[in-house]
């Protein structure tokens, strides 16, 4: 049975990228990157360089610091935002306070976007994370570039991404991150939509938790399409569409959005709609991947900085995990970092209203990397 031709034409519309799933940390995060200043102390000369994932070619810029090299360097992972990365000032003002302090950064336009080919839309964490690597290739072999000294940094979901890349490049030899999840993308979810979603959006607590697991079964359902798994869905939507309380969740302009009469898609329409729509592909291929494993096979030093004031990310979770990590682990322990008052950007306005980033938080990062590469 395929989905009927209303909703084929509704959810072609509808969920024109996965990038819906991140709504929240999309229309936060990247409002506070576009509009973080350009006019960066240290001016950016970025000379451009294109390198290869496979047939794929993507475009970055290398900026170096005054002096003799070779440096080490970082590259900069976005989180799930999709504009180019010259763009957003956010990035290039860590660039500018990376390269006072010596530091040479790259940065790039992740697939699909600005200068590089590729779709990032049907993009795996594991081929955002080969696109890493295929620059850590390219770079390491740059004159002013040393190769030992080499690391990533990544935000939000580039705190999925820049573990993985350690581990398909043995020439990366740090890994940083900023508000980084250590649980899986559909954990991650049912924190933010608890916190931005259903309870902004009106919800009391009982109604919330009650969201929180019809939420939980649908993405179960989207990841694992049965009969079984779609009768919990559906039991759970009748109860909450009987209950009048799921207008308030954002569920029907979001996961469930092109639904009729509040009938969840059948296992066949999954089934095609994995196959036309990027978000149900992630869904299927992305959802349930646990970071876990791999950060703990990663034989490097690790930095893990969160803003206690976080709505998106589980920072007291995520900070947990590390501590279990640590204390089970044979390797240097992850160092962890707290920006005291600091939303999920580490990043607010000043009283003329321009943002800037928390005190402390760029230091943290770049006196961080400094005492590895010593």
């Amino acid at each position: 049975m395929l989905p009927n031709k209303h909703s084929t034409v509704i959810l072609k519309i509808l969920y024109p990228t996965r990038n819906s799933m991140y709504r929240i940390l999309f229309s936060l995060l990247v409002s506070f990157l576009l509009q973080a200043s350009i006019f960066a102390q240290t001016p950016l000369k970025d000379q451009a360089i294109t390198f290869n994932n496979d047939s794929t070619q993507l475009k970055g810029w290398l900026n170096l610091p005054d002096g003799e090299g070779p440096f080490p360097l970082v590259i900069l992972i976005q989180g799930s935002d999709s504009q180019p990365v010259r763009q957003v000032g956010y990035y290039r003002m860590m660039a500018s306070h990376f390269i006072s302090k010596g530091i040479a950064v790259f940065y790039y336009d992740k697939r699909g976007v600005g200068a590089s080919h590729g779709d990032h839309q049907w993009a795996t964490l594991h081929i955002l994370a080969a696109d890493v690597a295929g620059a850590v290739q390219k770079l390491k072999t740059h004159n002013q570039i040393n190769p030992d000294q080499i690391g990533v940094w990544g935000i939000s979901q580039g705190g999925w991404i820049g573990p993985l890349a350690a581990s398909l490049s043995s020439d990366i030899s740090f890994v940083a991150m900023t508000s980084g999840a250590l649980v899986s993308p559909h954990q991650q979810k049912l924190f933010d939509y608890h916190n931005n979603s259903f309870i902004r959006g009106g919800l009391n607590k009982n109604q919330a938790q009650k969201a929180v697991q019809l939420l939980d079964k649908i993405l179960t359902y989207y990841e694992v399409p049965s009969e079984n798994n779609r009768e919990i869905a559906q039991s759970l939507l009748d109860e909450a569409v009987a209950q009048a309380w799921i207008e308030k969740t954002g569920l029907l302009k979001n996961e469930l959005r092109g639904i009729k009469n509040h009938q969840i898609w059948t296992v066949d329409q999954i089934g095609q709609l994995r196959k036309q729509v990027s978000v149900f592909n992630w869904y299927a291929k992305v959802n349930n991947y646990d970071p876990l494993p791999t950060i703990q096979n990663l034989d490097l030093p690790i930095l893990a900085i969160y803003g206690n004031k976080d709505s998106i990310v589980d920072i007291k979770g995520s900070i947990s995990l590390i501590k279990k990590l640590n204390k089970e682990s044979q390797n240097a322990p992850i160092v962890i970092k707290v920006i005291e008052d600091a939303p999920h950007s580490i990043s607010r306005r000043d009283d003329n209203g321009q943002l800037i980033f928390f005190e402390g938080y760029l230091e943290t990062l770049s006196s961080w990397i400094l005492n590895q590469v010593q």
